[in-house]
């Protein structure tokens, strides 16, 4: 992404996290877009932001990029907390913001900024998500 390079837009999980998304949540207000965010879902009321995956293995995911969005709104004197939904098994995970999730998120921002401030990227190394993963023809020259 700091390449402005995208993922393989048709791939078939990015296909199946759209429908999710549109079948998901239908009563509610969805997606909003900021600044290089986009945040799922907003419960304005209660103050809860959402972001909403598939299944389980993306809860770790879902939780540092609720961190990013947190951080972003409370820079701006926006303070809300977040939640990770999977709707396919019916579980939310509480996310909230404080002082060592900060930390964490800033030393996770800073290996990220070490990466891609870097001239070729780093040899890949090949983990469990990369077969599912909508990058997979750029890092390993073979369709996702």
């Amino acid at each position: 992404m700091s390449r402005n390079i995208t993922p393989d837009e048709g791939h078939e999980l990015l296909d199946r996290g759209r429908a999710l998304h549109e079948l998901s949540y239908t009563r509610k207000v969805k997606e909003i877009e900021l600044d290089g965010m986009k945040i799922d879902l907003v419960l304005s009321k209660q103050k809860v932001i959402c972001e909403v995956k598939s299944g389980r293995g993306s809860i770790s995911a879902g939780r540092m990029q609720l961190l990013y969005y947190l951080y972003r709104l409370h820079e701006v004197g926006v303070d809300m907390v977040g939640e990770v939904r999977v709707p396919k098994v019916k579980e939310t995970f509480q996310v909230k913001l404080g002082l060592p999730e900060e930390r964490e998120l800033l030393a996770t921002l800073s290996l990220v900024k070490s990466i891609t401030d870097l001239d070729k990227p780093p040899a890949t190394v090949w983990v469990k998500s990369c077969h599912r993963c909508a990058y997979n023809g750029l890092c390993w020259g073979v369709p996702g």
